[in-house]
């Protein structure tokens, strides 16, 4: 069952994320829903949502050391955003592999009011 909808309004604010363009791999029909509806922010926490992140936890040690930091502003945040994206980069180029890289960007083109894009 798939649900339409205008393109530039079905969106939330924001734009996509590479987890909403990723999240169809897998589940389409829960995509279509997520990004229609308004679904509550909280999320209720599974076990094997606990198993996944801790396992996603453990792949990522295999390659990096984890370092807290502490953030004042949202310049340090991006910072700190960029400058993993720099090492992991840096981790792909060496190693040939990296986890949890943060990618930001835009869609090659905005959609126009009408929704076409």
């Amino acid at each position: 069952m798939g649900l339409a909808f205008n393109r530039k309004s079905a969106y939330r604010a924001g734009g996509l994320s590479v987890t909403d363009l990723t999240a169809a791999e897998w589940c389409q029909q829960q995509l279509a829903f997520k990004l229609s509806m308004k679904w509550p922010k909280e999320v209720l926490e599974t076990a094997a949502m606990q198993a996944g992140t801790a396992h996603h936890a453990l792949l990522e040690a295999e390659v990096s050391t984890k370092v807290e930091l502490a953030v004042a502003t949202r310049e340090d945040a991006w910072a700190v955003r960029l400058l993993n994206m720099m090492t992991c980069l840096q981790q792909l180029r060496v190693l040939g592999l990296t986890r949890e890289m943060f990618i930001f960007g835009q869609l090659e083109r905005p959609c126009n009011e009408d929704g076409a894009c």
